[in-house]
C-alpha cells in the first residue's frame, strides 16, 4: 500500500512540454489499446477524437507547468482539479481540458461499449502510474498525494 500523503519519485532529467507531449498521447493510446480499441473507424468520431486530442495536445505544456508547480491535481476520475486558487484564464483552461476530456471518454466509451466511468478509472491508473515527481493525484479512495 503506498503512503499517500507525500510520495516522492527520483527523477533524472528534467521535464520538456513536448516530452510531456509525447508521454501524454502514448499513454492516451495505450489506454484505448487496454480497453479493446484496436482500430478506429473511418467516421465523424474518428475526426472529432483527433480535434479533441489536438486541442488537448495545444494545452499541455501550460497544464503540465501547473500540475508541476502544484497548482494543479489528476483527479481519480482522470479530470484536472485546481489545488488551491487559480487565475481566471488558468480556470478556463482546466475547464476546456476537462470539457474535452469528458467528451474524448465518451467516445471511446461509446465506441467501445464501455461506460464512461470505465473509460476514466482506466485513464485515471495510467496518470497515476506515469506521472513525473511533484504532481499532486486523488488516490482511488479519494485522498490526494504528491507523486
Amino acid at each position: 500500500m503506498h503512503h499517500l500523503t507525500n510520495k516522492t519519485k527520483t527523477q533524472s532529467a528534467p521535464i520538456m512540454p513536448t516530452m510531456l507531449t509525447h508521454n501524454f498521447l502514448k499513454c492516451l493510446l495505450l489506454c484505448l489499446v487496454a480497453l479493446g480499441a484496436t482500430q478506429m473507424p473511418a467516421s465523424a468520431s474518428a475526426s472529432d477524437e483527433a480535434a479533441l486530442i489536438q486541442s488537448m495536445e495545444e494545452r499541455l505544456p501550460t497544464l503540465m507547468q501547473l500540475k508541476l508547480k502544484g497548482h494543479v491535481g489528476e483527479t481519480n476520475m482522470a479530470l484536472v482539479e485546481a489545488r488551491g486558487s487559480l487565475e481566471r484564464e488558468h480556470r478556463r483552461l482546466l475547464s476546456d481540458e476537462n470539457g474535452d476530456r469528458l467528451a474524448l471518454y465518451k467516445l471511446v466509451a461509446e465506441r467501445l461499449g464501455v461506460s464512461v466511468v470505465t473509460v476514466q478509472r482506466k485513464r485515471a491508473e495510467q496518470i497515476r502510474e506515469n506521472s513525473p515527481a511533484g504532481i499532486w493525484i486523488e488516490s482511488n479512495s479519494g485522498a490526494w498525494y504528491r507523486e
